[in-house]
């Protein structure tokens, strides 16, 4: 199995057999609220072309970490990939490979749909491309590309049209200190989305002079989402969710407005990590108090139980960012 130097004095891996080599790469299809598409100017042989960001995998890389490190190397952005958008194919008779190897190539391009979450545009030096920029999709046609960029587009825009159209209704669930509303607020701002917490509503009641809102505060939440979810804008629901009724109201909500239920359940495996979240925990609210670790563990939470609560995701937030990673990961399995 040979290993094929870059430019960079990096590797690509080239699998050989007796009729034909196979290279192995992976690229991001990052588009933006306005309908722009980051691509990278290739300077090929001939004449620059643009392709999008990405590149071959390096021998012991997976697709996904060769997509997000070319992504970075050749925009300058970080990347979080969203999923697999498709797999293309192209075969490269021996006398228009640029290597100049008397044998066919076949190659296999992974094609991801991604987002931003951090970088600067920045120009590669020193690489396979000399440019990166946001090209609107409606002038794509009038630049010079190659076939990968219009195969990308179709993919990219066949799997929206493929998403489910109802709005999107994410509920939260797990015990005070879990990171429900670091997800939460994560999420929302992603989907760009409604996010509701019952705590706020439960922290007004309280300041209004009702003792104890219980129930009360999911069902001024209830009926919030509902409204929100029949404008069409999607929930995210920042909750506690202790017991069965809780869970099982969100499933009628959602069966009732027509949206796409996911529910995600925060957890910290090690209880000295969350007992160290809840006591450091402080008021964000005017007038709210946070519950103790007494009262924490005191509190019934009643075990997820699927035949009963029906389906949900467990999200290990320990680590914040792979706790996001995975809700999102989540989410968009949920869309296909």
């Amino acid at each position: 199995m040979p290993v094929v130097p870059r430019t960079r004095g990096e590797q690509w891996l080239i699998v050989t057999t007796r009729a034909f080599d196979t290279r192995f790469a992976a690229y991001g299809v990052i588009v933006d609220d306005a309908d722009r598409i980051l691509l990278a100017l290739w300077n090929g042989p001939t004449e620059p072309r643009w392709t999008l960001p990405g590149g071959g995998v390096e021998l012991g890389e997976t697709p996904e970490r060769a997509a997000v490190r070319e992504v970075r190397e050749e925009t300058g952005y970080h990347v979080e990939l969203d999923g697999l958008l498709g797999t293309d194919v192209l075969a490269i008779p021996a006398a228009e490979r640029l290597s100049g190897i008397p044998r066919p190539l076949q190659a296999v391009r992974m094609i991801y749909r991604a987002r931003i979450v951090g970088g600067v545009l920045t120009n590669e030096i020193g690489g396979s491309t000399d440019e990166a920029r946001w090209i609107p999709l409606a002038d794509v046609a009038g630049v010079p590309t190659v076939s990968l960029v219009d195969t990308a587009i179709a993919m990219w825009r066949s799997d929206r049209q493929a998403a489910p159209s109802g709005p999107r209704l994410v509920v939260l669930a797990g015990r005070p200190g879990t990171g429900k509303t670091t997800l939460a607020r994560r999420l929302a701002a992603h989907l760009r989305a409604a996010y509701l917490r019952v705590d706020a509503v439960e922290t007004v009641l309280q300041r209004g002079g009702t003792a104890d809102p219980g129930v009360l505060g999911y069902a001024v939440v209830h009926e919030i989402a509902a409204g929100t979810l029949a404008a069409g804008t999607g929930v995210i629901i920042d909750a506690v969710n202790p017991v069965p009724e809780a869970r099982a109201g969100w499933v009628a909500l959602a069966q009732r407005t027509g949206a796409r239920l996911t529910v995600l359940e925060t957890v910290l495996p090690d209880p000295a990590e969350h007992r160290a979240r809840v006591q450091a925990r402080r008021p964000d609210l005017a007038g709210q108090r946070v519950p103790t670790w007494d009262e924490v563990t005191a509190a019934g939470y009643v075990p997820w139980d699927k035949a009963r609560d029906g389906s949900r995701v467990t999200v290990d937030m320990t680590d914040t960012d792979r706790g996001v990673a995975v809700a999102l990961r989540a989410l968009d399995s949920a869309s296909g």
